[in-house]
């Protein structure tokens, strides 16, 4: 015997697929008898031919009686069975209407680039080619980029302990719908959120939730990305909350300084495995490992294009890095082992020892000149910590790199 709502309330289970349709059938027959409507059976290939057998005797006799009414005022029709009669006439009630989701300026942003993301992950990202961007597409990617940075910083500027990591997400949703952009991330590839936390042991990935409360001494990893005009800004940064242990602080420091040093290596004529080469031999010297099975990827008008960008490697090796090429450098640095595990949910990786992970993330361009940072608020394009966030005693600002 199928369960109503408030029996599966009490038992402390959500209704199935079968129980939820029956539920939502006997309220739809109950809305339609009072409105002397006949019914529209909206599962005929899934019902029984004898549906009395399969129904509540009290809505079969209310079902009947509506079809033998709308019989009587079909004089000049032929005599048919009463179950049998069916209209093309359903009007759903108001509840049914609230079912769906709302169709504000914001949603239909969302409608629109959902579109958008199809035909980018086909041609952008599946093709598996490496798109050389025009000065122009440049420009475009600055500006998406310099929001992107702007919004990381006002976000970090406001995280503290007692806020849960859905606090932060509602932030990214606050600041799209006020300057009219896009969070990548929602419904990226079935992602639900709008941003990406990473609190502790999880090194990226994670899905905000409002039972995850931060509190003092943990980290944060916030990733940020934005769709402006079409093109992708993505850049991250891991904080301390409050007071933090003097090793956590020293993880922090080591991992911006490989973003740095990774992006240093950045040139044309260069190769990924250069890259790689300079944030691995920084990091691993100090007792911290390299996270192996994530990398950076080249962004643009998707948000995951080619190349990948290991940071790990060998110098010399990889592909040539060309003017007009853009991607991320974005090490995830480990307290302990590099490798992970992925949690039940599909999306959230953390450390295999459950130490702690922290990570820094910059899109760039790769210039004639040298390499221009994309996700930074200053106009020559010169690195800077991502969300301006500086650890103490890290000098503000290392402009070794140039535009």
């Amino acid at each position: 015997m199928a369960r109503t709502t408030s029996d599966a309330r009490k038992h402390g289970r959500f209704l199935g697929f079968f129980e939820l349709r029956q539920e939502l059938e006997k309220a739809r027959e109950a809305y339609c008898d009072r409105l002397c409507v006949p019914h529209l059976d909206p599962f005929p290939r899934r019902k029984p031919r004898d549906r009395a057998e399969h129904r509540d005797p009290v809505v079969a006799a209310a079902v009947d009686h509506a079809a033998a009414g709308a019989n009587r005022h079909a004089a000049d029709a032929e005599a048919v069975p009463a179950r049998r009669i069916r209209t093309q006439i359903f009007v759903p009630p108001v509840w049914y209407w609230n079912m769906l989701s709302p169709f504000d300026s914001v949603g239909l942003q969302y409608q629109s680039y959902n579109r958008e993301v199809k035909q980018s992950t086909s041609f952008y990202e599946a093709s598996g080619k490496i798109f050389i961007k025009s000065r122009a597409e440049l420009e475009a990617m600055a500006a998406a980029g310099r929001m992107a940075s702007e919004c990381l910083e006002w976000i970090l500027r406001q995280v503290e302990p007692g806020m849960t990591t859905q606090d932060i997400d509602d932030l990214q949703v606050d600041y799209t719908r006020r300057e009219g952009v896009v969070a990548a991330p929602l419904h990226y590839r079935g992602f639900p959120k709008s941003i990406c936390t990473a609190v502790n042991e999880v090194i990226c990935h994670g899905i905000p939730s409002p039972k995850q409360v931060l509190r003092e001494g943990d980290i944060i990893g916030i990733d940020v990305t934005l769709v402006v005009e079409g093109f992708h800004g993505d850049n991250a940064a891991t904080i301390p909350i409050g007071e933090v242990s003097p090793e956590a602080m020293r993880l922090l420091v080591a991992a911006l300084e490989a973003n740095r040093l990774g992006i240093e290596a950045v040139k044309p004529g260069a190769r990924l495995g250069d890259i790689g080469h300079a944030i691995q031999s920084h990091v691993e010297p100090l007792g911290f490992s390299v996270v192996r099975d994530f990398v950076g990827h080249g962004v643009g008008r998707g948000f995951h294009e080619a190349p990948q960008v290991q940071h790990y490697g060998t110098p010399g090796m990889g592909k040539r890095l060309l003017p007009g090429m853009t991607f991320t450098v974005e090490p995830m640095i480990n307290e302990g082992t590099w490798q992970m595990e992925l949690l039940r949910d599909g999306w959230t990786a953390v450390t295999a020892d459950r130490k702690l992970s922290a990570q820094y993330e910059h899109s760039l361009a790769v210039t004639e000149e040298g390499v221009r940072i994309l996700t930074v608020q200053n106009e020559q394009g010169t690195w800077e910590p991502p969300g301006r966030w500086v650890p103490p005693g890290y000098p503000v600002l290392r402009a070794s790199t140039s535009r």
